[in-house]
């Protein structure tokens, strides 16, 4: 492992332990009540109870709620408390006194390892007012996305939607890779700002737990970054024992190295949007202010449906992307056989056919190898550097098909110049088990350069202990140039050739029971 690789493991594990569902403290513009059922009773509350209400938290601790809240709101939290799924009644509208003043309150409610927590934020009253031009916002936003002809239309008008309904000053669509690096794929945002379309950052700005969170969260709201945490007492809940767990929270507190990647971005208030492809998260819908900004429930709630509308539409786009390419290459190798099929000889007309050989997946390269011989069409290393790499195919491979985008990871020869120009990329597959017989696709190097949003070998870096953690200072374009590799090949392309394989071994049976029947026709 190199030392790269060894300190971006190290950043992912000490990330990945941060215990950020945990945090004992919540987002200071609301109030966090952590309830015992039935009896309503408070077992924990966030300190800042005393600056919304004006009393004490310490003082509520094991009372009823109607501390709190007037009876005939209390009435309203308990028939929903009693309703089927209760996260459905979100946001309970409700009413408080503090003192003179009269509170309206946003009420979210949902259970968790056997509590009830009820978290309050002062509602907007204006947002109501403007339901209908919100809707009407909806409804059109929709109806571009319904109508986007491919997957970047469909990001590009999910970035333009979400920042004309809500007004953050940058919304980008943020796709994860295999490794869960992340890529900027569309963006929308104020002129003067510098762009980040196409930068790429590390799997450690977004950890493990963060990601699951995601799965668990359609929104997560950060409406100051420069807020002082409400913590949460008692720090232990007194039923179970443990801190309580804010998974499922709105209010949950920010992870100090997230609040410190904000501020070295200059981002005040953030907002993300899950995008799933089925069960598993495809990307964000990130949304940046560079001021304190914040987001009622009901306008929430709208980036939550446009979040599920895009990722339904995720799915659809690639499926169909993915169904249009395999249905040429299905075309292409429905051809490709009927011509081998009538020919007498089926490596004659495998070497007669090998530009549509080529055309079947896609490759630059090709070489049909039997015994000692190779017949080459289109671009394939010399004969000095192809005739080891089939005895080393002929002792490694262990399975009729082998591929992969980055040969000189695992054949070290394939490393010279010779042969990455022509194959850093190889598809092969194995014709007989008894002879060196092989069909094998080259693709060249494809020289990458990815754009960084800062250099991923800075990561996460630890301060004084393991749990002291910071995120890298800067995010300025860092280049990173990736060589000795082909384009991937796509799993159509794969099963095409696996296909073509079957062919032409019943091609070679089929030509064997022939010349077998032919002589014994002729002794007759």
């Amino acid at each position: 492992m190199t030392t790269r690789n060894v300190q971006a493991h190290l950043d992912l594990v000490n990330c990945d332990h941060e215990p950020i569902h945990i945090p004992g403290s919540i987002q200071s513009h609301g109030v966090l009540l952590v309830l015992k059922e039935p009896e309503l009773t408070l077992l924990q509350v966030s300190e800042n109870v005393q600056t919304m209400f004006g009393i004490p938290a310490q003082s509520v601790l094991n009372h009823h709620v109607s501390c709190l809240l007037e009876p005939s709101q209390v009435e309203i939290l308990t028939r929903v408390l009693l309703s089927e799924d209760i996260q459905s009644a979100n946001p309970i509208k409700l009413r408080a006194k503090a003192g003179k003043r009269k509170l309206y309150l946003d009420g979210i409610v949902h259970r968790i390892d056997g509590l009830l927590m009820l978290e309050l934020e002062v509602a907007e009253l204006k947002e109501s007012a403007s339901f209908v031009e919100l809707y009407r916002h909806l409804k059109a936003s929709l109806t571009r996305l319904q109508l986007s002809s491919d997957l970047h239309q469909l990001c590009q008008v999910a970035a333009e939607e979400i920042r004309l309904l809500t007004g953050f000053d940058r919304v980008m669509i943020y796709r994860f890779d295999e490794q869960w690096n992340g890529v900027v794929v569309a963006e929308d945002k104020k002129a003067h700002l510098h762009g980040f379309l196409g930068l790429q950052f590390p799997a450690s700005d977004i950890p493990a737990l963060a990601r699951e969170l995601y799965l668990k969260n359609w929104l997560r709201l950060i409406n100051d970054a420069g807020y002082h945490p409400a913590a949460i007492v008692p720090v232990i809940n007194p039923l179970t024992q443990r801190p309580v767990d804010l998974s499922y929270a709105v209010l949950r507190g920010v992870s100090p190295v997230h609040l410190e990647y904000l501020k070295n971005m200059e981002v005040r208030a953030s907002m993300s949007i899950s995008l799933l492809k089925g069960n598993t998260l495809w990307g964000l819908i990130a949304c940046h202010h560079f001021t304190p900004k914040y987001i009622g429930h009901e306008m929430r709630s709208m980036c939550e449906l446009v979040g599920q509308i895009v990722s339904m539409q995720l799915l659809n786009k690639q499926k169909i992307e993915e169904y249009r390419y395999g249905m040429q290459v299905k075309n292409l190798q429905t051809h490709v056989a009927s011509l081998i099929m009538k020919e007498e000889d089926g490596m004659k007309g495998l070497k007669r056919y090998g530009r549509e050989l080529l055309k079947l997946v896609n490759a630059q390269g090709l070489a049909i190898c039997f015994d000692e011989g190779y017949d080459a069409v289109g671009q394939v290393p010399g004969e000095a550097e192809l005739r080891p790499f089939i005895q080393w195919l002929w002792e490694n491979m262990r399975e009729d098909i082998f591929a992969t985008s980055h040969l000189p990871g695992i054949y070290q020869e394939a490393r010279e110049a010779k042969f990455k120009e022509y194959g850093s990329g190889v598809l092969a597959i194995s014709i007989s088990h008894i002879q060196r017989a092989f069909l094998l696709w080259f693709r060249p190097e494809v020289i990458q350069t990815v754009n960084w949003g800062g250099n991923p070998d800075e990561g996460v870096k630890e301060g004084k202990s393991l749990t002291d953690l910071h995120p890298r200072a800067s995010y300025e374009i860092w280049k990173q140039t990736i060589c000795l590799t082909s384009l991937p090949w796509q799993l159509c392309e794969i099963q095409a050739a696996t296909e073509l394989r079957s062919i032409i071994v019943d091609k070679a049976l089929q030509d064997i029971v022939l010349k077998q029947t032919l002589g014994l026709w002729l002794r007759q």
